[in-house]
């Protein structure tokens, strides 16, 4: 499996050596020179894995869990005769969005100096900030010196790889991002079988065309005579 991978830098050469290094990976890049063009990209095609359906499914898990592990304990306990105490099973999560989208970004590399008028970690706020899909782990902001990011970048608790870019220790960090998402997926997809859990919104009914009464046909045809 590849996950999309979408490169922010105004640096063509160092795009092109970026994706010899991510050929071995599971990554398909894409690239763009600037904030703007990227912003359309991400807003167009989205996230791989939208976040908000990702903790309603885990939070789902969690609450199962404990109400049958509370159920098994009210049993053990059961005297003869006696009543079990009500116990409320959780309802299954009613998603509004798919937990994976195929043609989303499973990660967004982001120069942190490529444009005058905006950060690298400012863009990643407000991609933060207008969509409930993304969160700070699908983002890694490169910089030629870490030490002149503000502290407000550092707080958004971002991956930051300083450039010129060592290659080992962007593999390192990348495997780190590959094993979270496989065993986030393996996780979500095994709670999906063992719970009947749908991993897509329901399909929406269609509401069936009201038909014209009997009186708005007669006037209509009035109104032809």
């Amino acid at each position: 499996m590849y996950y999309k991978t979408l490169i922010i830098d105004d640096n063509h050469s160092f795009i092109d050596s970026l994706k010899v290094i991510l050929r071995e990976q599971p990554f398909r890049i894409e690239s763009t020179y600037k904030y703007f063009d990227a912003r359309k990209i991400l807003l167009k095609n989205g996230s791989f894995i939208n976040h908000e359906s990702v903790f309603q499914v885990l939070d789902y898990d969690a609450n199962l869990l404990e109400s049958e592990k509370t159920l098994k304990n009210a049993q053990k306990e059961k005297q003869d005769g006696s009543e079990l105490p009500l116990i409320t099973m959780p309802e299954k999560p009613i998603l509004k969005a798919p937990v994976f989208n195929p043609d989303g970004f499973a990660l967004v590399i982001v120069e942190y100096d490529t444009e005058t008028g905006t950060k690298g970690h400012q863009f990643i706020s407000e991609m933060l900030q207008n969509s409930n899909q993304w969160r700070e782990e699908d983002f890694i902001l490169m910089t030629s010196n870490a030490n002149k990011i503000p502290s407000q970048a550092k707080k958004l608790n971002i991956s930051i790889i300083e450039k010129p870019i060592k290659h080992n220790a962007l593999k390192q960090l990348l495997n780190q991002k590959i094993q979270q998402l496989t065993q986030l997926q393996q996780k979500i997809e095994q709670i999906a079988v063992d719970h009947q859990v749908s991993l897509t919104p329901p399909a929406k009914v269609a509401t069936p065309a009201k038909r014209a009464s009997k009186t708005t046909e007669k006037g209509a045809s009035a109104k032809k005579k």
